[in-house]
C-alpha cells in the first residue's frame, strides 16, 4: 500500500470515526426506536464482529426514501486461493431478499452501497459473508432499519 493510499485510509478513518462521535453525542441516553413509532429516528446500524480472523461491519442505513446496505472490512483472516464478500438486504415483512452486492473481492475496508426503495411499514436487515475456498467463514447481520 503506498503513502498516498495509506492517508487516504487513514483520512477516511477518521472521518467515519468523528461522524460516529457526532451521532452517539446527539442521541439521548437511552434513546430506543420502535417500528410503531412515528419518531423521526429509523434504527439501522452497523454490527460489527470477529469470526475466523476476519473483522467485518455489516451495515443498514436510510435516507427516508431508500434503504443502502454496505460493508466494511476491517481486518482480514486467511484469503486462501480464493476469497470473496457477499451482502444482501432482506426486506424482512416480504421475508425475500431485495437487493445483492455480488461476489466482490475480499479488499480491506469500504464494500460499495446496496440499496431499495423504502416501502411504508417495512422493516430491512443486511446480511454479510465471507467466503474463502468457497467455505463460509464469517455471517452476521446488520442492526434492522425501519
Amino acid at each position: 500500500m503506498g503513502k498516498f493510499e495509506l492517508r487516504r485510509l487513514r483520512s477516511t478513518a477518521l472521518a467515519t470515526l468523528t461522524a460516529t462521535a457526532v451521532m452517539l453525542a446527539a442521541a439521548p441516553a437511552g434513546a430506543q426506536a420502535s417500528p410503531d413509532d412515528n419518531s423521526v429516528f429509523a434504527g439501522g446500524g452497523c454490527v460489527t464482529s470477529t469470526q475466523n480472523g476476519w473483522n467485518v461491519g455489516v451495515c443498514a442505513s436510510d435516507n427516508g426514501v431508500t434503504v443502502f446496505g454496505d460493508l466494511y472490512v476491517n481486518s482480514r483472516g486467511s484469503l486462501g486461493n480464493s476469497c470473496y464478500v457477499n451482502y444482501k438486504l432482506l426486506d424482512i415483512k416480504a421475508g425475500k431478499f431485495v437487493a445483492d452486492s455480488g461476489n466482490q473481492t475480499c479488499y480491506v475496508g469500504r464494500h460499495p452501497n446496496i440499496s431499495t426503495p423504502k416501502r411504508s411499514g417495512q422493516r430491512y436487515r443486511n446480511y454479510g459473508y465471507v467466503y474463502v475456498n468457497g467455505v463460509n467463514v464469517y455471517a452476521s447481520v446488520s442492526q434492522d432499519v425501519f
